[in-house]
């Protein structure tokens, strides 16, 4: 099967090559995708919906597997477990065998239409030889934002790909672009199978992040240093430890000092279980219980700022 692992990192060197130019790129110069003869147009399908939680539990197991919070440049999007992932700050990529993702964030200029960002992005794979056609746009929405979907088909020397791009622009001065393929067999469809679900239930997950709300500072001097009352951050077994980090991860000290923390056990709590870190910065140590089950909107503790808001809406 070396052949599709071949085509799969075209893909994939595709997705990092462009997504290098994109912060601080200006986005009018995309070039739109050149006039062809279409050897086969997608149709577009008639809604872009996160898959149902039942396929999920087929594809990952009951519970589902998106564990891994991952914290961006603009926006947050949780990947799955047991994935190969890259975080490059303003985009993750992920690499598997059957398939490819890649969600990027990007500077935007506000007036260049979506459908022309789209299209900027898949002309750019045709420098590797690689023919690509797209269905008519559709409306999506992620995180309660109106974007544009397109349906892709691909072929590079032969072998064929199906797959789904997006764009969205919370902001003026901002954009998502996500991309994500796998190749088309001769009797199935790696997309259709798992490609498909997992970057439908990663864009569900998006969350974008207003940089310019700061983090709520708790009055309560025992808010996240007493079991009683802990810092609930939402989840679940799977996506409750990496909710824990993003939150811990965007704590500082009382002058915006970094900080550390390790895990140190967890205590049962009523009904829940409550995990215990201890958090060291210069002239800080302390112990705070995190309740990884129950969310109500996290605040920093008194003594603590954070960086920026965190980055945790109600799971």
């Amino acid at each position: 099967m070396k052949w599709k692992y071949t085509f799969l990192s075209i893909f994939i060197l595709v997705s990092l090559g462009c997504s290098t130019l994109l912060p601080g790129t200006p986005t009018a110069t995309l070039v739109s995708a050149p006039s062809k003869t279409p050897r086969h147009t997608p149709t577009p399908e008639a809604a872009f919906t996160p898959t149902s939680e039942a396929a999920l539990d087929d594809l990952f197991g009951t519970g589902g597997n998106f564990s891994r919070l991952v914290v961006l440049d603009g926006f947050t999007v949780e990947a799955p477990l047991e994935t190969a992932y890259e975080d490059a700050g303003y985009g993750v990529f992920i690499s598997e065998e059957k398939y490819f993702i890649s969600i990027i964030g990007s500077s935007y200029d506000g007036a260049t239409p979506l459908e022309d960002e789209i299209d900027g992005y898949l002309t750019s794979t045709a420098r590797n030889g690689i023919t690509m056609d797209r269905s008519e746009p559709y409306e999506i929405t992620v995180d309660n934002v109106v974007g544009l979907g397109v349906d892709v088909t691909a072929d590079w020397e032969g072998i064929e790909a199906t797959g789904r791009a997006f764009a969205v622009s919370p902001r003026p001065d901002f954009f998502l672009f996500g991309f994500g393929m796998a190749q088309q067999g001769d009797s199935a469809s790696d997309w259709d199978d798992v490609g498909k679900g997992t970057f439908e239930s990663m864009v569900a997950s998006i969350h974008f992040i207003d940089a310019a709300v700061d983090c709520e500072i708790s009055e309560d001097n025992t808010y996240g240093f007493t079991p009683e009352n802990p810092i609930q951050v939402g989840g679940d077994v799977f996506t409750g430890p990496s909710r824990e980090r993003a939150y811990l991860d965007t704590l500082r000290g009382p002058e915006g000092q970094s900080l550390t923390y390790e895990r140190s056990g967890s205590i049962p709590e009523g009904d829940t279980i409550l995990d215990i870190y201890m958090v060291t910065g210069p002239g800080i140590e302390y112990a705070l219980y995190i309740d990884m089950y129950q969310y109500k909107t996290p605040m920093a503790p008194v003594g603590f700022t954070c960086e920026g808001p965190f980055p945790l809406s109600e799971p």
